[in-house]
């Protein structure tokens, strides 16, 4: 059960959802601190209302990282900020460039989950492993990833400088970068400090593999001509280089997000996402059961069955919390689409208690509505590992949604 094990343990580096319903916070408190997180940033705060539950916790969870962080949050209100100004110069076209982007945007995020999995860590790597490890990330994120936000923030600012917009899928990304540092008030955004090289430089140093490593110094060559100069970077260096790409990345996708969230109705119709990838998919169902107090301990996935593993990180009576965690059966199909899914329920010791079984009939069924939590409790099978003893009010409740 190894397939996604980089994706499981991301969830506790990604936030302190997990730490805080170990803590004792009830999930319910979590939930409300990730709508005050994101009402905080939204025009429209009644917008969170209509979002689905990973989707909440999610941009809430960016929202904060973005925030905790002084030169992250300004960036983020830049971007932000640059789209309310272009929607309120022409709400269509700035809705119509939001949406146009859409598809490029997905697929470049199934990138990001697909090099996930290729992701290995760095500690202990030595100088030359590491560059060319670092380097290989920064190429991804920054070809991928970054650029279709890029292409799509251009646009919204070319927007507000009345400029034409038709040709951006066109041009270089090179071309994209040094018009948003020039035009932007944002150069650093495009051209971090302190090295003073673009984004799509390094991108081409990335692409390139314009490095080499001469005693634990990476020399780096960037530019082509006359403008064409080295840099030396310690092992450190690239570190905060690299960490500084994934948080433009970060800080762009999220001010772009809260966009779309403010504006879900009026877009609604307009945006063709590519499909998620699974990558993506198990981390959803890995952050939900979070959000409830569940560390998903372990996942396989097949197209015939998918097995997952919820240990508990609350104090609370585990003869009642086995059946909250069996309500993610469903959630476990929803992310796999496998025809036959189980969920194995453990204690805080990691003592397991109870299996659920379920078909895939039932929960598409129970996601359509066609039939309600107390039919699908009864059709799903649970198999008791150790005998539980419920309080009297609950003995004959299904499991709760």
């Amino acid at each position: 059960m190894d397939q996604y094990n980089k994706i499981l343990s991301g969830i506790r580096q990604w936030s302190r959802l997990l730490d805080s319903l170990a803590e004792g916070h009830t999930p319910e408190s979590v939930k409300e601190a990730c709508r005050a997180v994101l009402q905080a940033v939204l025009e429209d705060t009644s917008a969170v209302d209509g979002l689905p539950r990973d989707h909440l916790i999610a941009e809430a969870i960016n929202v904060q990282r973005i925030l905790n962080d002084p030169w992250s949050a300004d960036q983020f209100w830049y971007c932000l900020t640059l789209h309310r100004r272009a929607y309120a110069l022409d709400r269509q076209a700035s809705l119509d460039e939001c949406a146009r982007w859409e598809t490029q945007i997905s697929r470049g995020l199934g990138h990001y989950w697909s090099a996930l999995q290729l992701e290995q860590r760095k500690g202990g790597l030595a100088v030359e492993e590491f560059a060319a490890e670092a380097f290989r990330n920064i190429g991804s994120l920054l070809e991928a990833t970054t650029q279709p936000l890029l292409r799509e923030l251009l646009g919204q600012l070319r927007l507000t400088r009345n400029v034409e917009r038709e040709n951006l899928d066109q041009l270089d990304f090179g071309v994209v970068v040094s018009e948003l540092a020039s035009t932007s008030g944002a150069a650093d955004l495009f051209v971090p400090r302190p090295w003073g090289v673009s984004l799509s430089q390094w991108r081409n140093v990335a692409q390139h593999h314009n490095f080499e490593v001469e005693r634990d110094i990476i020399k780096v060559r960037c530019g082509k001509g006359l403008k064409a100069r080295g840099l030396e970077l310690s092992q450190e260096d690239l570190w905060v280089l690299l960490r500084l790409v994934f948080r433009i990345q970060l800080l762009v996708k999220t001010a772009r997000s809260i966009f779309v969230v403010d504006h879900q109705v009026e877009l609604r119709g307009r945006m063709n996402s590519a499909s998620e990838p699974p990558g993506a998919l198990v981390f959803s169902f890995a952050s939900i059961a979070a959000s409830q107090g569940f560390e998903v301990v372990g996942i396989e996935v097949q197209p015939e069955r998918a097995r997952a593993v919820l240990r508990d990180v609350t104090g609370m009576n585990p003869c009642e919390r086995q059946f909250h965690a069996s309500q993610f059966v469903q959630n476990l199909w929803a992310a796999t689409g496998a025809m036959e899914c189980e969920l194995e329920y453990q204690q805080r010791d990691g003592t397991p208690t109870l299996v659920t079984l379920a078909s895939a009939a039932d929960c598409e069924a129970l996601g359509n509505e066609l039939i309600d939590m107390k039919e699908f409790a009864r059709r799903v099978s649970f198999k008791p590992l150790v005998r539980c003893e419920l309080p009297v009010e609950t003995e004959e409740r299904p499991p709760a949604v």
